[in-house]
């Protein structure tokens, strides 16, 4: 276990420098959907003072102009709660360009301040990981979870090179469960109701945990409405007709599917309902020690089930992070082994997203930020690792299919061993109560680094 007032200040040093270069990365990559969003969150105010705020959807526009992009046609996409988020956020943008008329999408410092969002409720989700911590007695370990959490491929690729804002959703749900823990139901409902109104994949942790908690069927009925209500209200009195709103783009996530007598059922769903109604049937332990574990892993198998079964993107994946981090924090007898397999799982699920959907690491992510104002747009470069696999060897390209499908495999045992491992009492099992070494954490920061680099060598090549 990792402790820094303990450590020697080589070790210090050497992790200050590493954050350091993280954070170079951080603000040396910005994807287009950060740009689209912050253009949203600037333009919020425009259709605010305007007084047409049920018309938001409708009126507030992409203008994203700068020698990597040029996105002008894109509407709110989101439903309309985050955007209150990324108004305020980005108020002193919006305050600036007022004044000064300059292009923010060309401007490094106002980039910088719009991506900082992401860092911020990074630093919270710490912060709540820290109280989880604190709640199931484990405080020794709090640094070990803020490590794992940290060093995490799912970190470099959602927050550093996808400027993803998931770890809003990912903050709320785990002050969710600090509340959960605690018996504080009002609480629970009402982040878990923030979390939903940002993106309601919350509602993958809510449905267990509250059939866990709650087995009177009145009660998980206004449980549910506390959540839902909300949710529900703003669609309607602010509705969203674009694309993302529509829940026919919702359902293409549910892709994998099982024919059963002549319906095809999404394999999803029906694991789902399968965790769903154990959770139902068994009631809350008396110990508080099982509680706390019983509701760390409901949390981490919701989410676990979706990625395991779902069409996912790279964008999401740091919401599934937090839970498996607490996981590994409270089962300390095998701590090395859930390390190293949440290791391997990461890297191998952001290695098949690179090959499936390579355009989230493209080259153009440094092109609005000060890498391109040092050492230029260099237009003439290849567009991602795949261009650059294709020039040398086509045989290797054509090969990416069964690469990606290899890597996906390997990231599904990797979460089946973990949950095995995590739900079941295990006797005589290798490296039981090992520390996680130091050594094993570099490697892991390595790792992260390597996928920061990914759009860099598209951009040097």
């Amino acid at each position: 276990m990792v402790d820094f007032r303990k450590m020697e200040k080589k070790t210090t040093f050497a992790y200050l420098l590493i954050a350091a270069v993280f954070l170079i990365f951080f603000y040396g990559y910005f994807y287009s959907d950060i740009l689209i969003t912050t253009s949203h969150g600037i333009n919020f105010w425009d259709v605010i003072f305007s007084g047409k705020v049920l018309d938001f959807h409708a009126l507030c526009c992409s203008d994203v102009e700068n020698a990597a992009y040029s996105i002008t046609t894109i509407y709110a996409g989101y439903d309309f709660p985050i955007y209150i988020l990324f108004g305020i956020w980005n108020f002193p943008l919006w305050v600036i360009r007022k004044l000064t008329g300059i292009n923010i999408w060309e401007c490094v410092p106002a980039m910088m301040w719009a991506k900082s969002i992401i860092l911020f409720f990074a630093v919270l989700t710490l912060r709540g990981l820290n109280k989880v911590c604190d709640t199931i007695g484990i405080q020794e370990r709090k640094t070990l979870v803020a490590m794992i959490f940290f060093s995490s491929s799912f970190v470099s690729s959602c927050a550093i090179v996808n400027s993803q804002y998931d770890i809003i959703t990912a903050y709320f749900m785990i002050e969710a469960l600090n509340c959960f823990l605690n018996r504080r139901r009002r609480g629970f409902i009402l982040y878990i109701a923030i979390a939903t109104l940002i993106k309601p994949f919350a509602l993958f942790l809510f449905v267990p945990l509250i059939l866990y908690a709650e087995k009177n069927l009145i009660k998980i009925g206004i449980c549910s409405l506390g959540v839902l209500a909300p949710y529900f209200g703003v669609r309607l009195v602010i509705r969203n007709t674009t694309q993302l709103g529509t829940y026919d783009n919702v359902l293409t996530l549910f892709k994998n599917k099982v024919h059963i007598g002549s319906a095809d059922i999404p394999i999803f769903i029906l694991i789902s309902f399968v965790l769903w109604a154990f959770c139902y049937m068994y009631k809350e332990p008396t110990e508080k020690v099982s509680f706390y574990k019983n509701s760390v892993i409901i949390s981490y198998l919701a989410f676990a089930i979706f990625f395991m079964f779902c069409s996912s993107s790279p964008y999401w994946c740091i919401m599934l992070l937090p839970f498996q981090c607490l996981l590994i924090g409270i089962n300390k007898k095998h701590a090395l082994l859930n390390v190293v397999l949440e290791t391997v799982g990461s890297i191998c699920l952001i290695g098949y997203y690179m090959i499936e959907i390579p355009w989230c690491f493209d080259v153009r992510l440094l092109r609005t930020s000060f890498f391109a104002v040092l050492f230029g747009l260099r237009l003439d470069t290849t567009d991602n690792v795949l261009d650059i696999i294709h020039n040398m060897s086509e045989g290797l390209y054509d090969m990416r299919d069964r690469g990606s499908s290899m890597l996906f495999g390997i990231f599904f045992v990797s979460n089946l061993v973990f949950i095995w491992l995590n739900l079941v009492e295990h006797k005589h099992t290798a490296f039981e109560d090992e520390p996680v070494p130091q050594w094993l954490l570099f490697i892991r920061l390595l790792i992260s680094l390597g996928v920061c680099l990914v759009p860099m060598a598209a951009y040097i090549l």
